[in-house]
């Protein structure tokens, strides 16, 4: 009993993730999240997970300080192959981004703070494969479809002034 008891509770759970109210809350989370980790206003338009692989993001805003618009994405999907998860592989068969713009420089001197020369030595990262068999996960991409992006990265200090903008590209990365 035991067993068909976590067995439906683990179905439940994956049922009511797909309800959009669920949704919903999990965006508001991520965005108050990213509110408060990078000290900027964000809004996040939708949210939606597909059972049972399939994630979509749109309407994504981050903006710092007086109207200055770092990061704007129309949509992002997602989709990942479920077998290869549980051999500790993410297999993501399509990542698209569409209408994508931004200011890389900015967003990089948003998450990056000044070294604290008066700051202990950081603790390291524990080994996140300790509590398992050891084994990494791996990361991989099959296709990449970009459609209308438009990203810079400007730094000042060293003269960097590089931008780039694709209309449309696909890229198949094999398996």
């Amino acid at each position: 009993w035991f067993f068909l008891g976590l067995a439906a509770l683990l179905l439940l759970l994956q049922l009511l993730i797909l309800l959009p109210p669920v949704q919903d809350k999990l965006k508001d989370l991520a965005v108050s999240a990213i509110e408060d980790n990078l000290d900027v206003e964000a809004s996040i338009g939708f949210f939606r997970m597909a059972f049972p692989k399939k994630i979509r993001v749109g309407e994504v805003l981050m903006v710092a300080g007086d109207a200055d618009t770092l990061i704007s994405l129309g949509e992002l999907s997602v989709n990942v192959a479920i077998l290869p998860l549980l051999k500790k592989k993410i297999v993501v068969q399509n990542l698209e981004l569409q209408n994508l713009r931004g200011d890389i420089g900015k967003v990089i001197a948003l998450t990056s703070s000044p070294a604290d020369t008066t700051a202990a030595e950081p603790e390291p990262l524990p080994d996140p494969s300790a509590a398992d068999d050891g084994k990494p996960w791996t990361f991989g991409v099959r296709h990449l479809d970009l459609v209308s992006i438009d990203l810079e990265l400007r730094d000042e200090e060293s003269g960097i002034d590089l931008g780039m903008q694709v209309g449309q590209i696909r890229i198949s990365l094999g398996d």
